[in-house]
């Protein structure tokens, strides 16, 4: 078999679907919800395929565990709301609803916030967070300028990086720039006391000219740096249309057994359907609140009137 017309043969790129209007679609839910399955779900994209981008793509794989940082920060707030608030659920009563309940129980969100926790604990991950609109904007393949980002790695400098860098580089050519003090070969030499303040003197005016010089460098910086992030973010904001997500506490499932599919169902506890968890319940609202409060006070009565007439049969 002849295998030379393989020779010059490059094999056809294939297409995995993740343009990078997808990808930062997939980053940006992750940040705000911390869930892999609901960002793949919202950007159209299957978890086996997201995973394996992770592992291929190293600024693609930044952006993940910054998101996953910026998601601790969303879970802490929604776990802080939660607390004080507590979570909005509806009460059904003999297969009726009846109104709401406060409900407070962070025991998940805070199982969640420990596992984000493990997850974040680099220190890369940390300072990532702060960047997550320049790595989502680098993988939109935004050009950053020559200025900023020369010869950088996967991100350019941070904004006080570079500023820092600009006002060390800005001295070191001004003190090379310095002219050389110029001697006066009929001049009589200089006592050495004389000597030093010449010199002590050329040193002052040579640090404030450095020092002005760097100044000047440091505005020059900062302004490049911000031109850059301020189209970096508005890249970003232009793919993602300004897309919010609302987190809410308002649960909307109703947690009830139908009593005749349950087989530990009480009927006597009928009547005391908040009695497993009374610390957790607020109390009841709705339309059909006053309705269901009359039938707690005649379940009552009922249940008082049995047990006194207990009571005067066995005095029989």
């Amino acid at each position: 078999m002849e295998f030379s017309n393989f020779a010059d043969h490059t094999p056809a790129s294939r297409r995995n679907g993740w343009s990078p209007e997808l990808k930062i679609k997939f980053l940006d839910h992750l940040a705000a919800k911390g869930n892999v399955r609901a960002a793949c779900s919202c950007a159209g994209m299957s978890h086996e395929a997201a995973y394996r981008l992770r592992r291929r793509d190293v600024l693609f794989a930044r952006g993940w565990n910054a998101a996953l940082g910026l998601a601790r920060q969303n879970s802490a707030d929604v776990l802080s709301c939660r607390a004080i608030d507590g979570i909005v659920e509806d009460v059904w009563y003999r297969g009726e609803f009846v109104g709401t309940r406060i409900r407070h129980d962070s025991r998940l969100l805070l199982a969640h916030l420990a596992r984000l926790d493990r997850l974040v604990e680099g220190a890369r991950t940390r300072q990532d967070t702060g960047r997550f609109d320049e790595i989502l904007a680098l993988i939109l393949e935004e050009e950053v300028p020559e200025e900023v980002g020369e010869d950088y790695g996967e991100l350019p400098p941070d904004r006080t990086s570079f500023i820092a860098s600009a006002e060390r580089q800005a001295k070191i050519e001004c003190r090379w720039a310095w002219p050389d003090r110029e001697e006066d070969e009929d001049a009589e030499p200089l006592t050495a006391e004389e000597q030093w303040e010449a010199d002590e003197d050329r040193r002052i005016e040579v640090e404030e000219a450095c020092d002005d010089a760097a100044h000047g460098a440091s505005l020059e910086a900062a302004a490049l740096w911000d031109e850059w992030f301020r189209r970096a973010c508005g890249r970003v904001d232009e793919v993602l249309g300004g897309a919010e997500f609302a987190v809410g506490t308002v649960s909307t499932v109703s947690t009830s057994v139908d009593p005749a599919e349950d087989s530990t169902h009480d009927p006597a506890r009928d009547s005391e359907p908040h009695s497993r968890h009374p610390e957790l319940v607020s109390g009841t609202i709705g339309p059909e609140a006053r309705r269901y409060e009359a039938g707690k006070d005649e379940a009552g009565q009922a249940g008082s009137s049995h047990n006194d007439q207990g009571k005067s049969g066995d005095g029989s």
